[in-house]
């Protein structure tokens, strides 16, 4: 039986990749990765308790960085669900930066391409195609970048293209912030890379651990049986769209908190601000 010149090999999903293989051009994310995690098994290994003024400063930092995240690059940028002054802005993206969410162009435009096709195939962080690891981690260095001139054009240019340069020395900065304050040993690790992967980690459970049905977030996450838990490993607007109600306390408790004490643009009430937070309406993803 003849088989034709013409015919197509089958598709190699990037899935199905050796898992210690990165993608041409994503070699550095990779590096960052095995780095950071390394660094933190070390640091755990020779200070296994902080003090209270590094631990207090690690808190500090992650808060920030989780407000860069949720506030300005998910709920301003990604969303235009909320307005605030150019400046706040400006320090947010800082600090979304420090925390190793990448600078807003690339966070906008993968955020908003998984949106546009949620758990289907073509989306390159769902764990119902590649597993829990492949949403978890591996997307982050074996898939193609997201191309920001179609997902996030008005994040690609003006001022935000500074960050795209700035990037690598933040990141730098934040490795080795500790030892900038004068706080030697334990807070480069502590204030390093232990509180890059744990903010990491926080972040990746949003496309892995809530993108999978019920009954395989158990098995993934025995923490998620018990209500603190559950409610630790939702976020909104994925969660909402995979019929897991009251999962906002994360993303929306950031923008409720933020909305309040900025004094941002956005609903100009405690009321409606509240009445947002609470009932959850459909948002806006900002693309045409």
């Amino acid at each position: 039986m003849e088989i034709s010149l013409t015919q197509q090999a089958p598709q190699v999903h990037p899935w199905e990749r050796p898992f210690w293989k990165p993608v041409h051009g994503k070699e550095g994310v990779f590096t960052y990765l095995v780095l950071i995690h390394v660094l933190s098994v070390i640091g755990l290994i020779l200070f296994p308790m902080p003090n209270l003024k590094v631990l207090g400063l690690a808190v500090l930092f992650t808060a920030f960085g989780g407000l860069g995240t949720t506030v300005c690059y998910h709920r301003m940028l990604a969303h235009k669900t909320l307005k605030t002054h150019p400046i706040v802005e400006q320090f947010l993206i800082f600090w979304a930066v420090f925390n190793g969410s990448g600078h807003p162009a690339s966070w906008v435009a993968y955020h908003r391409l998984h949106h546009a096709v949620t758990d289907l195939p073509e989306d390159i962080s769902s764990p119902k195609q590649g597993g829990f690891w492949w949403a978890h981690l591996r997307w982050l260095y074996q898939t193609e970048p997201a191309d920001k001139k179609r997902w996030a054009p008005e994040v690609a240019g003006g001022i935000y293209k500074i960050w795209g340069w700035a990037e690598t020395p933040v990141i730098l900065l934040s490795l080795f912030i500790g030892p900038h304050l004068g706080l030697g040993w334990m807070s480069f690790f502590w204030l390093g890379a232990m509180r890059l992967v744990y903010s990491l980690h926080m972040q990746c459970l949003v496309n892995s651990l809530t993108h999978l049905g019920e009954r395989q977030r158990l098995v993934a996450w025995p923490l998620s049986t018990d209500r603190v838990g559950r409610k630790l490993a939702q976020e909104s607007s994925h969660a909402r769209r995979l019929g897991a109600p009251g999962a906002a306390l994360v993303s929306d408790g950031h923008w409720l908190v933020f909305h309040l004490l900025a004094g941002s643009r956005g609903p100009g009430a405690f009321g409606q601000a509240a009445s947002r937070f609470l009932n959850h309406p459909g948002e806006n993803l900002g693309t045409s």
